[in-house]
């Protein structure tokens, strides 16, 4: 099962599990859309400041091109936070199933063969990580039958060289 009984069950401590991959993610998704928000308000910045220069040729007030610069100046470091703070959210629910793979694998490779990958409900990679559940669920089974098949060949194996 992927799921918890409660919000508290997999609540994470630490906010960078694997800071490179996630440093990968974020780079990935931030950089884009802050290069395309500067551009952006660097050209509205350009505007404003030709439209400030033609009005002072033309002896013509503009009152409201200042609190439009400074709306733009909010509306880019707002958009640039929000922008950043979302890559770390996307960042957090790829990284954390992958770490939480990765310790089950640990578990199993030290013999822990019932183990199994439990992740947030809200995080990315859910299908996956039941994919991966019902495949170790088969192994297990596998591994059962094989085991089941040698047992029962052992008192054959034994008639067989008494016999001889």
């Amino acid at each position: 099962m992927t799921t918890g009984s409660g919000p508290q069950d997999f609540k994470r401590k630490i906010l960078l599990i694997d800071k490179t991959l996630q440093a990968r993610i974020i780079k990935s998704i931030a950089w884009p859309c802050g290069i395309a928000l500067i551009i952006a308000s660097t050209l509205l910045c350009m505007f404003c400041f030709d439209l400030v220069t033609e009005a002072f040729e033309a002896n013509v007030e503009l009152p409201s091109v200042t609190p439009l610069m400074i709306t733009a100046g909010a509306c880019l470091i707002g958009t640039l936070g929000l922008v950043a703070y979302n890559a770390l959210k996307i960042s957090h629910r790829v990284a954390g199933p992958l770490y939480r793979m990765r310790a089950v694998m640990d578990e199993i490779r030290d013999g822990k063969s019932d183990a199994r990958i439990r992740i947030r409900p809200a995080d990315y990679l859910q299908e996956f990580a039941d994919d991966l559940n019902a495949f170790l669920e088969w192994s297990e089974q596998q591994r059962g039958k094989a085991e089941n098949v040698s047992t029962s060949a052992e008192p054959e194996r034994a008639t067989v060289e008494a016999a001889n």
